[in-house]
């Protein structure tokens, strides 16, 4: 360790009395120019030696005291301007903090060449480069780009708050559009309960048991020959025409059209196509149906089918309509406006229990 003697202490207070003296004397510099000016022959001379060394003198103090603070300023900076770069890796923060880095360099091998110098040397530095004139311009290019790369800081900073705020609003409008969901499911669910509970459908039998009574006659009554049932794919795309499909099951032995069409059900049901029918159901005959019974079934099953779609129109069907609903066309104009809750369906109509109910309207 360096260890400070008596006369290093002495030589210190000696340099520190004469730099204070020095910058007295130019502090009152313009007082002895005064005195040059009137009596040049004698004190000019004098004057200028030692107006130069005290200038010397000062700015070696100057260069000394500026010199070692901006050193230990731009070291203070290294640690900062290292983390904005790892909290933002931009390409333009990159290239900023890399000017930076090179103008320090620079800043540093000039310094280190100052602090190398003899003091012959500095004496005459202070006065041919002093302080303004060899360092300032560094320090203020490294001062100038530690500016840009706090200005880039706020500028990633904002940017990271802004997309902080938007991942919050989406998360909040994400929310919303679930509890929106969750109150549309359920209303159309409470909607499709109340119209489900009207007495009107009491008298008739549900998707399921019609369904099964022409299974169980398909099983019972084994056609001699079965038709082959179309691909998928064409089925679909037969259902996706602009117009409205129609399929015409037309043979000469009823019961293989009967087991087609039962098959045809199970087809579109197996492939999850949404589809409602009106078919024959046990004790059919026995009952004085008519086509506005027929629509009603079709009407039942379209709204079950559609029922998560039931309040998306603009003019729902209430439970009012369906109690006031009396004749054929009124119940006709509930299921068209029915089946727009439904992007597409397969309609299947027993021509048997069709013939059914013609026969009492027509009677």
């Amino acid at each position: 360790a360096h260890h400070d003697t008596p006369l290093s202490k002495a030589q210190a207070k000696a340099r520190m009395w004469l730099t204070g003296l020095s910058e007295k004397i130019l502090y009152y510099g313009n007082i002895f120019d005064v005195l040059v000016q009137q009596h040049p022959e004698y004190v000019s001379l004098a004057w200028g030696t030692f107006k130069l060394l005290f200038v010397a003198i000062a700015n070696h103090a100057e260069s000394a005291s500026k010199l070692s603070k901006s050193v230990s300023q731009v070291a203070d900076l290294l640690p900062q301007q290292s983390l904005l770069l790892v909290l933002y890796p931009t390409a333009q923060m990159q290239t900023s903090v890399a000017r930076l880095y090179a103008h320090i360099l620079i800043f540093f091998v000039s310094a280190l060449k100052w602090y190398k110098d003899s003091r012959l040397v500095h004496a005459i530095k202070s006065i041919l480069q002093p302080w303004d004139m060899k360092f300032r311009t560094q320090y203020e290019a490294i001062a100038a780009e530690t500016q840009q790369v706090r200005r880039l800081a706020e500028v990633a900073l904002n940017v990271e708050v802004r997309d902080t705020r938007l991942e919050v609003l989406q998360g909040m409008l994400k929310e919303i559009r679930l509890d929106l969901t969750s109150q549309r499911t359920t209303l159309n669910r409470v909607h499709l309960n109340q119209m489900l509970s009207l007495p009107m459908w009491n008298s008739l039998p549900t998707s399921g048991e019609s369904l099964q009574f022409c299974r169980s006659m398909r099983n019972r009554h084994r056609a001699p020959m079965r038709l082959q049932l179309p691909e998928v794919e064409k089925l679909n795309a037969w259902s996706l025409q602009k117009s409205s499909p129609l399929l015409l099951i037309d043979t000469y032995i009823p019961a293989v059209a009967k087991a087609f069409m039962v098959d045809l059900i199970d087809l579109v049901q197996t492939n999850r196509m949404q589809i409602i029918w009106a078919l024959r159901y046990e004790e059919y005959w026995s009952q004085r149906l008519r086509a506005t019974d027929i629509v009603r079934m079709l009407t039942l099953q379209a709204m079950q089918v559609g029922a998560g779609n039931l309040l998306d129109s603009p003019f729902p069907i209430t439970v009012e309509q369906l109690r006031e609903a009396a004749g054929l066309q009124q119940w006709v104009a509930i299921l068209g406006r029915m089946l727009t809750s439904i992007s597409s369906a397969f309609i299947v109509l027993d021509a048997d229990l069709l013939a059914h109910a013609t026969a009492y309207d027509r009677s």
